[in-house]
């Protein structure tokens, strides 16, 4: 999922957000969260309120979740809360295989464009 041209975060959507990128996380990501408010943590701690990771395998995901207890969230938590101008729930949003549909490529029919995200 692409950041659309002329999205932007909502100046303070993500101002109560520290986060760290566990993997290479798009720059149109970042700029989202920064552009909201939100904080950059240059290393993965306790004060970190949101890991960002789409690989689910990365050995960092484990220690977030485990030892420090950091939700982790996949790079589209980001980009649809900020398209919904609210903060979605973090949990919808795990990189972890076992969600629901994960792995299930839809193909919508007979849907106006404007009903699709």
């Amino acid at each position: 999922m692409s950041v659309s041209e002329g999205q932007t975060a909502r100046s303070e959507l993500f101002k109560d957000v520290q986060f760290y990128c566990i993997d290479e996380t798009s720059d149109q990501v970042k700029k989202l969260l920064i552009d909201g408010g939100a904080k950059e943590d240059l290393y993965l701690s306790q004060l970190t309120t949101v890991a960002i990771s789409d690989d689910p395998n990365h050995s960092e995901v484990e220690e977030a979740n485990d030892l420090l207890d950091v939700p982790v969230v996949n790079s589209r938590w980001v980009i649809l809360s900020s398209k919904c101008g609210v903060l979605l729930p973090k949990n919808r949003f795990r990189p972890h295989e076992d969600q629901l549909f994960s792995g299930v490529v839809a193909c919508p029919s007979q849907v106006r464009v404007s009903c699709l995200v």
